[in-house]
């Protein structure tokens, strides 16, 4: 599963985001656009629960839209984790800057899109 953040939505990233999965070879089962409640994104995000992002990546998830797609692509979650590229992008920048976090991430924690092995935001 892809989210695409709130940054990368309201700055009209989403499609350029989907057309490089579907041009890496993923095919887009089902999208969806909605919003979380901050008690939904502090659920879906409890893993963090402890961590110093956990505040703030609930609160951002929970600011404005999101576009969750799921993908279906043999080996999808490694694949997109290449195309993606790491966490920061400040490091993909370095390292894959090829990667989307490395071309349309503006920083730690606004890196346009992360994965997802659930199938739906709770």
């Amino acid at each position: 599963m892809c989210i695409v953040k709130p940054d990368a939505v309201t700055g009209g990233l989403t499609e350029r985001i989907l057309t490089a999965a579907e041009q890496s070879g993923f095919y887009i089962v089902r999208q969806t656009e909605k919003r979380l409640t901050p008690a939904r994104a502090r659920d879906f995000y409890r893993h963090l629960e402890g961590t110093p992002q956990f505040r703030v990546t609930a609160e951002f998830m929970s600011s404005g839209p999101i576009v969750v797609a799921v993908l279906s692509k043999v080996d999808a979650i490694n694949s997109w984790r290449e195309l993606i590229g790491p966490t920061d992008p400040n490091v993909a920048r370095d390292t894959t800057p090829g990667s989307l976090r490395a071309q349309l991430g503006a920083g730690p924690g606004r890196c346009c899109s992360s994965r997802h092995s659930t199938l739906e935001p709770t």
